[in-house]
C-alpha cells in the first residue's frame, strides 16, 4: 500500500482500486491467472490475453483497470463482464497515456513501470468486483511482425517488476505459426517453450508455469529460408566502439530426401564389469542398446563390442543393419551378463581399428559404469591412443553410468573426438535417455560443418567445435565480431559423403541495441567453456582472469566470483588460487549465488564430480537467459549488470572518478530525461536509487 492507491501489474493488465475514503484498509487484487493465445499466419499476429483477478477483501471493490499495448499493435476488442454484462474500453491516446502512467510512477515510487511509457492504453471502469470474487478480463489484439534477415520475432510483455518478488498463479502461453515460405529454426532464448516443428510450413510453441515471476518479457524467434539449409542471424551491438555479439541460427528442412541421409558406421561399446550388476545397471543398458540396433536405418552398418577384463565382439567386421542381422544383434545382447574388471582402453582400441578404413560417417556410443582397472589404467596413455587411432570422421559419445566414473576421461574423449559426454545419475531412467539419444543421431544430414564469416573478423565462438546436423534439429552459434558490415557468410559441409557449400548474404550490425541476451547466452558459454578448460587441463592465469572479467560484466556467478563484489571490496570475492588444481563444485547455482565457496576434494570420479561436468555441460549449451546463475544482489536489464552496494543499483561500467549528474526520482527532471532519452527508462527500472553510465555520462536517481 503506498499512498492513496495499490496496484496489480502483470503482462500488460494493471487494476487499480479505488478508495472513496482515505482511512480505507484493503488487500490488493491478486492475479490468479494469464493465459495467452497466439495465431500467426506469415507475420500477421492475433493475440488473446485472458486474465482472472481475485478480491480477497470481505467487501465489493471499484476499480479502474488500464491494459498496455505492445509497440505497433492495435486493440481489437476488450471484454469485461459485470454482472453478465459487457463493458467496452477507453482507447487512450499516447500524451494521455504517458501523463497517467507518470502519475501512477510517482506515487507508488515503482520505476519499473516506466518500461511501458508511451505505448497506447486501453482503460475500463470495473464495478461491482465481488467480495472474495473473482474479475475475468479478456482482450484481443492484431500486430504485423518484424521481419529482419529472415528472422520473425514475436515478443509477449510479460516482464513486470512490480511482481518481481510475487508471482502469477498460473500462466500459459500457446503460439501456432503457420507460413507460406519454409520455417527452418524456432527459437526462444527468453524461457523453456515447448517447441513442435510440425513441417515446413507449421510450428508450435507452448508454456505452462504455476507461481511464475515475470521478470523478463518472452520472445519466440523463427527463421524463414526457402534453401535446404537455413542461416539466419542477429546482432548485439549497443556501443559502436566495442566488439559486437550474434547469434546465428542454422537448421536444415523438414522434408529430407532420403538420398541426403547419410550412412552410417556404428559400433556400440558397453562395459560388462561386475559393478554393471549394481543397481541393474546391465539390464537398462541392454535394452537401451537394443533400441539403439533396432533404430538404425536399413544402409547402416553396425557392430557391437562388450567388455570386462576382456573385449567381445558381436562380428569380427562391420556389417550392414539388415533385419536378420538386427535379430542377431539382439541374441547376442540377452546372452550377456556382468563380470570382471574395466578395460577401457583395449575396447576402444579395438572399436577405433574397426572404423579406421571407412569413409562413411563414423559413431562410437561408450557406456561404462567405471573407472579403468584392468590393462592400461593411465587416463593420459589411453586419450594418446584414441588420438593415434582415431580420425577426424569418428564421433565417440561417452556415458557415464552412476557415480564411479572418470569424468575427466570421458569428457576429454568426446570433447576431443567431435562428440558429446553425458551421465546417468543412480535413479534416472536409462533407456530414456539414451533411446532419446540414438534418436537425435539416426539421420545425420550435414556433417563436418565449417563456418566462414566473410569480411567480418569473428572470434570466440560457441561452440568451438560445430557439432553435426540432424533431422528435425537446430545449431545455435553465438560469438563476437569487432567491424560491422555486410557479408557473405559461407557453410560447409558434408552431405552424404558429398562435400557441399551454401553462401548467405548478412549483415552484422555496426548499431543494434536490441536482443541484449544475445551478449548473455554468448557469454554463459564462454565460461561454460573455460571453466571446463580449467576442469579439465588444470589452472591457467588467463582463463581464470577471463572468467572473472565475464563473470562481473554480465552478473554470471562462478566458482571464482561467487559474491561479484567491487573491486574495493576484494576479501569478499571467493576467488580461486592457481595452485587449487581440483575443485568440487557439489552446490547449485542458487548456493553459488549465496557465496558459497567449493571445497577443496578431488573431483575425477564420485557424486560431486558427475555433478560438476554436467553443470558445465549446461553453461556450455546455455539455450535460455536464466536466473539460477545470478547473484541476489545482482540485475541484468537490457545487457547492462548492475549491483546492489549500500542500498543504491550500480552500473558496472561506473567507476569512482566519474562525476555523476544526480537527479530526483519522480521529479520532472526524471520524466524529461526519460522523455529525451527512452533508453534510459529500461535501466532505471531497477530501482529508485540508480548510478548508470549511458552514452559516457554518469547519472544518478536519487530518492
Amino acid at each position: 500500500m503506498l499512498g492513496c492507491f495499490a496496484a496489480v501489474i502483470a503482462a500488460q493488465g494493471l487494476i487499480i482500486p479505488d478508495r472513496p475514503r482515505p482511512d480505507w484498509r484493503y488487500q490488493d487484487f491478486e492475479l490468479k491467472s494469464i493465459s495467452v493465445t497466439a495465431k500467426i499466419d506469415n507475420q500477421g499476429a492475433v493475440t488473446t490475453v485472458q486474465q482472472v483477478f481475485y478480491n480477497p477483501n470481505n467487501f465489493i471493490m471499484e476499480a479502474e483497470y488500464i491494459f498496455i499495448l505492445p509497440e505497433n499493435a492495435v486493440a481489437t476488442g476488450l471484454s469485461l463482464w459485470m454482472n453478465g454484462k459487457k463493458v467496452k474500453g477507453e482507447l487512450l491516446d499516447k500524451d494521455k497515456a504517458r501523463k497517467i502512467y507518470q502519475d501512477i510512477v510517482s506515487r507508488m515510487k515503482d520505476p519499473a513501470l516506466l518500461e511501458y511509457l508511451g505505448r497506447n492504453m486501453f482503460k475500463a471502469h470495473i464495478y461491482p468486483i465481488p467480495a472474495r470474487g473473482e474479475q475475468k478480463i479478456e482482450i484481443e489484439y492484431h500486430q504485423q511482425l518484424p521481419v529482419s534477415g529472415g528472422i520473425v520475432e514475436y515478443r509477449y510483455p510479460l516482464r513486470a517488476e512490480k511482481l518481481y518478488k510475487k508471482t502469477i498463479g498460473s500462466f500459459s502461453l500457446d503460439v501456432s505459426i503457420k507460413s507460406n515460405e519454409d520455417i527452418k529454426s524456432v527459437y526462444c532464448p527468453t524461457h523453456n517453450l515447448d517447441i513442435d516443428k510440425r513441417n515446413d510450413n507449421s510450428a508450435r510453441a507452448s508454456f505452462e508455469k504455476r507461481g511464475l515471476e515475470p521478470t523478463r518479457d518472452i520472445q519466440l524467434f523463427y527463421t524463414l529460408d526457402d534453401k535446404e539449409f537455413g542461416l539466419s542471424l542477429l546482432t548485439y551491438r549497443p556501443d559502436t566502439d566495442e566488439d559486437g555479439y550474434f547469434m546465428m541460427l542454422i537448421a536444415p528442412r523438414t522434408k529430407i530426401d532420403e538420398d541426403d541421409i547419410q550412412e552410417k558406421d556404428v559400433i556400440f561399446v558397453l562395459d560388462r564389469s561386475g559393478s554393471m550388476e549394481d543397481d541393474d545397471k546391465i539390464s537398462q543398458a541392454l535394452r537401451s542398446l537394443k533400441f539403439g540396433v533396432n533404430s538404425l536405418n536399413a544402409n547402416d552398418r553396425f557392430n557391437i563390442i562388450t567388455f570386462s577384463t576382456e573385449e567381445k565382439t558381436f562380428t569380427e567386421k562391420m556389417i550392414k543393419a539388415s533385419d536378420e542381422n538386427k535379430k542377431k544383434a539382439v541374441s547376442f545382447l540377452k546372452n550377456t551378463d556382468a563380470s570382471g574388471g574395466t578395460n577401457i582402453h583395449d575396447a576402444l582400441k579395438a572399436a577405433l581399428r574397426m572404423l579406421s578404413d571407412s569413409d562413411r560417417h563414423q559413431t562410437i556410443v561408450f557406456l561404462t559404469d567405471g573407472l579403468p582397472t584392468v590393462g592400461e589404467t593411465d587416463v593420459k596413455t589411453i586419450l594418446s591412443m584414441v588420438h593415434n587411432n582415431g580420425s577426424k570422421k569418428c564421433r565417440i559419445f561417452c556415458y557415464g553410468l552412476g557415480y564411479d566414473v572418470n569424468t575427466h576421461l570421458l569428457d576429454l574423449i568426446s570433447s576431443e573426438n567431435n562428440g558429446t559426454s553425458d551421465y546417468v545419475k543412480p535413479g534416472e531412467d536409462m533407456e530414456v535417455k539414451l533411446s532419446s539419444f540414438f534418436t537425435k543421431i539416426n539421420f545425420p544430414v550435414l556433417t563436418d560443418l565449417e563456418i566462414d564469416y566473410g569480411r567480418v573478423d569473428a572470434d570466440k565462438i560457441c561452440p568451438k567445435n560445430l557439432p553435426d546436423l540432424f533431422k528435425g534439429s537446430q545449431l545455435v552459434v553465438y560469438g563476437r565480431y569487432s567491424k560491422g558490415g555486410s557479408t557473405a557468410v559461407t557453410l560447409e559441409g558434408r552431405m552424404n559423403r558429398k562435400k557441399t557449400k551454401f553462401v548467405y548474404d548478412t549483415k552484422f550490425s555496426k548499431d543494434e541495441d536490441d536482443h541484449a541476451f544475445i551478449a548473455h547466452l554468448w557469454a554463459s558459454r564462454r565460461i561454460g567453456y573455460l571453466l571446463d578448460e580449467l576442469r579439465l587441463r588444470g589452472e591457467n592465469n588467463e582463463l581464470v582472469d577471463e572468467v572473472v572479467k565475464l563473470s562481473k560484466k554480465f552478473g554470471i556467478v562462478t566458482p571464482y566470483t561467487s559474491y561479484l563484489v567491487t573491486e574495493d571490496e576484494p576479501g569478499r570475492t571467493n576467488r580461486r588460487r592457481p595452485q587449487d588444481d581440483e575443485r568440487d563444485f557439489r552446490f547449485s547455482r542458487r548456493d553459488m549465488a549465496k557465496g558459497a565457496a567449493p571445497s577443496q576434494t578431488p573431483s575425477v570420479s564420485g557424486e560431486a564430480a558427475v555433478y560438476e561436468a554436467q553443470e558445465m555441460k549446461k553453461l556450455k549449451e546455455e539455450s535460455t537467459v536464466s536466473d539460477k546463475d545470478q547473484a541476489e544482489n545482482i540485475r541484468r536489464i537490457a545487457g547492462k549488470t548492475f549491483q546492489l552496494k549500500d542500498e543504491v543499483w550500480v552500473d558496472s561500467e561506473y567507476e569512482k572518478n566519474m562525476k555523476t549528474k544526480k537527479i530526483k526520482f519522480g521529479s520532472t527532471e526524471y520524466f524529461d530525461l526519460i522523455q529525451t532519452s527512452p533508453e534510459l527508462a529500461k535501466f532505471i527500472s531497477v530501482g529508485t536509487k540508480v548510478i548508470v553510465v549511458y552514452k559516457d555520462k554518469a547519472y544518478e536517481i536519487t530518492e
